[in-house]
C-alpha cells in the first residue's frame, strides 16, 4: 500500500505563502504527516484496514442485525419507502423498536431485502431524529428486554 503524507491543498497553501524556496520547503517539512490510503478502482468498499474490506463489515452488520430482527420480529419491520415517501436508489429501510426508540439501518434491495424475515410496511414509520450513535446504543439495550418489552430483573443493578 502506497502512503502520501500530505494534502494537496495544504501543501499549495504553504508554497504560496512562503518567503523563499527555502522557507517553502522548511514549511512543508515541519506539516504533520497523515496516512492517505488510496481508493481502489473497485471503489471505496474494497478499502481495507488490513483485516476487513467495507464491505466486508457492512455485510457482517446486515446480518447480525437480521438475525436480531428476526428474533423479535414483532418489534422489527422494513420498507422500501421512508415515511415520506422517499427513498435512495435500490435501497430499503429495516428498523426495530426499543423501549428507547428506533434503531433503523438502510440496505441494499438486493442481496437484504429477503434476509430481513419481518413485516413489510408501505412506508416506515416517522424517522424519530435518532443518530447512528443512539442506534447502536438502542440495539444494545434489547439484550436486556424480553421479547415482550419487559426489563430483566436486575437489569437496573447494571
Amino acid at each position: 500500500m502506497s502512503k502520501e503524507y500530505i494534502e494537496r491543498e495544504a501543501l499549495l497553501h504553504k508554497i504560496r505563502w512562503a518567503s523563499s524556496a527555502e522557507d517553502a520547503v522548511m514549511s512543508v517539512r515541519r506539516m504533520p504527516a497523515a496516512d492517505v490510503i488510496r481508493v481502489p478502482n473497485t471503489g471505496i468498499g474494497d478499502v481495507s484496514d488490513g483485516y476487513h474490506t467495507f464491505n466486508e463489515l457492512y455485510h457482517h452488520r446486515a446480518v447480525l442485525f437480521s438475525v436480531i430482527c428476526n428474533l423479535m420480529p414483532e418489534k422489527a419491520w422494513k420498507s422500501k419507502q421512508h415515511d415520506t415517501g422517499d427513498m435512495y436508489d435500490g435501497m430499503f429501510i429495516v428498523g426495530i423498536e426499543t423501549l428507547e426508540g428506533q434503531a433503523t439501518y438502510h440496505y441494499d434491495i438486493d442481496p437484504y431485502w429477503d434476509m430481513f424475515r419481518v413485516k413489510e410496511l408501505e412506508r416506515a414509520p416517522k424517522w424519530d431524529g435518532h443518530t447512528a450513535s443512539d442506534a447502536i446504543e438502542r440495539i444494545s439495550t434489547l439484550s436486556w428486554y424480553c421479547a415482550n418489552g419487559e426489563r430483566r430483573e436486575g437489569a437496573d443493578n447494571d
